[in-house]
C-alpha cells in the first residue's frame, strides 16, 4: 500500500509554502509515498516556485489545471496519482508529528476504508508568526501547533462521532463530518465513485457529497486520533462563503433526489439536530445500526458570521 498526497492549490503561496515544508520533513515517514501538487491556474509565483522544488525532490510532482476549482483540481491530482490511496491535503493545511507513519499503518490494516484524521484549527492571529517560522526551519524544530489551536466544532465533529463507535465498526453518519482537506480513500474506491463532483463551486459541500456515495457503495471509514492534522486558518469572505453554502446545500438535497438523511444532514448542519440524532436517522433509513454518540451541535458561525445556514426552504 502507498500513498499519494494531493494538494491543490490557487494563488496562496505564502500557505503552500507552509504545507510543503511540512510534507518535505515528514515525508519519509511513510515509504514511497508522493506529493502530487495541483497548480490551478496560479499567477502568484506558484508555478514557479514549484518547478524549483520538483528538480530538488523526487517525491513531488505538479499538475497544471487552468482554474477548474477545487474538486476539478482534486479530480486531476487523484488521476495523477501512482500510489494505491490518495490523501487529499488542502494547501492551508499542515500534517503534524508522525501522521503520515500512522496513517501508513492504519491503511495497510484497512485497505478498503476511507481514513480521516484529526483536523484542528490553528487560530488566525497565530499564523503569520507560525509561518515565517515555517520558512526559516522548514518546520525542523517546529514549534507545536497544538499550543495555538481553538475550537472548532466542524473540524471536531468526526472525533465526537467515532469516540465511542465499537472497534472496527464505521459509524452511519461518517460521510457527512468529513473534510475534503483531511481525506484518504483508495484510489480504485474512488475512481468507482466517480470522483468529485464539480458542480460544487467555491465552499463545500463536494467532500461530503462524494463520502455520501462512498458510503451507499458500502465504503467503511476510519478515524484517527493519532494522525493529527493542523488547518491554518486565514481570513474569510463570509457572504460569499453563506451564498455558496446556501447554493451547494440545496444542489446536494436536490442531486440524490432529496432523501430522508439529507434533508438530516441540512438540520445537523444548521444546528436544529445534534450528532446523535443525525447517526441515528441515517442508520434507521439504511438499516444499520445506531452509535453511542454524545449531545453534539455544530454551528456555521466557525466559516461565517451567521449561526446556521438554512437551504432545504429553495429545494
Amino acid at each position: 500500500m502507498t500513498l499519494t498526497l494531493v494538494v491543490p492549490t490557487h494563488d496562496k503561496l505564502t500557505y503552500l509554502r507552509a504545507t510543503l515544508a511540512s510534507l518535505a520533513h515528514r515525508i519519509g515517514e511513510a515509504p514511497g509515498a508522493e506529493v502530487v501538487v495541483v497548480d490551478d491556474g496560479c499567477s502568484d509565483g506558484t508555478t514557479e516556485h514549484l518547478a524549483a522544488l520538483a528538480a530538488r525532490h523526487a517525491w513531488l510532482r505538479t499538475v497544471r489545471t487552468p482554474h477548474v476549482g477545487l474538486a476539478g483540481a482534486r479530480n486531476a491530482g487523484a488521476q495523477a496519482a501512482r500510489g494505491t490511496h490518495v490523501l487529499f491535503v488542502d494547501d492551508d493545511v499542515v500534517p503534524g508529528p508522525g501522521c503520515l507513519a500512522a496513517l501508513d499503518a492504519h491503511v495497510a490494516r484497512t485497505p478498503r476504508a476511507v481514513h480521516i484524521g484529526r483536523l484542528r484549527n490553528v487560530r488566525i492571529g497565530a499564523v503569520p508568526a507560525l509561518l515565517d517560522a515555517a520558512a526559516a526551519t522548514s518546520f525542523a524544530g517546529f514549534p507545536a501547533l497544538d499550543a495555538h489551536t481553538e475550537y472548532h466544532s466542524m473540524y471536531d465533529a468526526a472525533r465526537v462521532l467515532f469516540a465511542e463507535a465499537p472497534n472496527g465498526s464505521t459509524p452511519a453518519a461518517w460521510w457527512a463530518v468529513v473534510t475534503g482537506g483531511n481525506l484518504c480513500i483508495p484510489r480504485a474506491a474512488l475512481a468507482a465513485a466517480g470522483g468529485f463532483d464539480t458542480s460544487f463551486q467555491h465552499w463545500g459541500p463536494e467532500d461530503a457529497d462524494l463520502c455520501y456515495r462512498l458510503f451507499l457503495a458500502g465504503v467503511p471509514a476510519r478515524f484517527h486520533d493519532d494522525c493529527p492534522l493542523f488547518h491554518l486558518d486565514h481570513p474569510r469572505d463570509a457572504r460569499a462563503i453563506h451564498v455558496a453554502m446556501m447554493r451547494n446545500a440545496t444542489l446536494l438535497y436536490k442531486r440524490h433526489g432529496k432523501p430522508p438523511e439529507l434533508l438530516a444532514y441540512l438540520r445537523f448542519f444548521n444546528g436544529m439536530m445534534s450528532l446523535r440524532e443525525f447517526d441515528a436517522t441515517v442508520a434507521e433509513r439504511h438499516g444499520l445500526a445506531a452509535m453511542p454518540v454524545r449531545d453534539f451541535h455544530v454551528t456555521m458561525r466557525d466559516v461565517t458570521r451567521q449561526e446556521h445556514v438554512i437551504a432545504w426552504g429553495r429545494a
